[in-house]
């Protein structure tokens, strides 16, 4: 289950309650703030399952897994030719599922856009289909990325961390086409995933929860509350996650999750996003690696 799911089954009042506590035992550092969002749930009586509501209605409807739009799966488009830009997990994984599909596939490095003085804006890992671009989240929404590119149509889609198929959430710049949107729809289908369309929110599901919870257990190493072992094991065996923060680490890297991080703290301007010193050091020492 996903994060407000579990929330609900913990009780809003308990959850609460702990991130009280976890606010005080740090200090008050600020990236600890307990959510007015949860504060008002618990203020409205809405404390989860055990109440009948929570984020989800439980009086007589199940829980509503996901959030947004799902596009329909009966069309079934003829294959396409699209460029993948990149080596991540969900590049490598989108274009092996399109290949399978009979999509042409051209692994190509390309610059997608510059800023209007010329410097070169980082877009690590996109595709390219027809005249659309759709990017790999790293913490940016749609619209910055259209408004920094310069491109009208461009497309946001969730990281994507295994072969497993299943939904991935996208979200669209505002002047993205219809035509564009339903290519894109199609592409992500016909690599096996069903599109959730999203509204346009910085680092969309799994993009920024990953992040959070990467550099959460980040924090809690480097100040020596536990080590990477321990907080893999509690994660995968405390809430069935599929892999723990430092497995998922692994497979992205410290520097794509600072990336990430950098971006929402640049957007939202709070503490939450402050990356911790732990992952800035192991991006410096990759970076010394490789040069």
């Amino acid at each position: 289950m996903g994060p407000c799911e579990l929330m609900d089954l913990i009780g809003h009042d308990v959850n609460f309650a702990v991130t009280e506590s976890m606010f005080v035992a740090s200090f008050f550092d600020k990236r600890y703030v307990p959510s007015v969002v949860q504060r008002d749930l618990v203020d409205g009586g809405f404390l989860g399952k055990k109440s009948g509501r929570g984020f989800y209605d439980y009086r007589d409807v199940q829980p509503a897994h996901g959030a947004g739009s799902v596009a329909s799966t009966a069309h079934k488009s003829e294959p396409g030719c699209v460029s993948a830009i990149g080596d991540s997990t969900t590049i490598c994984s989108l274009s092996s599922a399109l290949s399978l599909a009979g999509w042409q596939v051209e692994h190509a490095s390309a610059d997608p856009g510059e800023a209007a003085n010329g410097a070169h804006l980082p877009v690590t890992d996109y595709f390219v289909v027809s005249d659309t671009l759709v990017c790999v989240s790293d913490g940016r929404p749609a619209s910055q990325l259209a408004a920094e590119l310069g491109r009208q149509h461009l497309a946001v889609i969730d990281l994507i961390l295994n072969q497993t198929p299943g939904s991935v959430c996208v979200a669209f710049s505002p002047a993205c086409g219809e035509q564009q949107r339903t290519l894109v729809h199609n592409m992500l289908q016909a690599a096996g995933r069903m599109p959730v369309e999203m509204g346009d929110a910085p680092g969309l599901v799994v993009a920024r929860t990953v992040a959070m919870i990467v550099n959460e257990a980040a924090e809690a190493v480097l100040q020596e509350a536990c080590d990477e072992v321990s907080a893999n094991t509690a994660m995968k065996l405390g809430t069935n996650y599929p892999g723990g923060p430092f497995d998922w680490l692994g497979l992205l890297g410290p520097t794509t999750i600072c990336m990430m991080l950098d971006h929402l703290h640049s957007l939202y301007r709070g503490e939450r996003y402050r990356a911790s010193l732990l992952l800035r050091m192991r991006t410096w020492a990759h970076v010394a690696e490789v040069n």
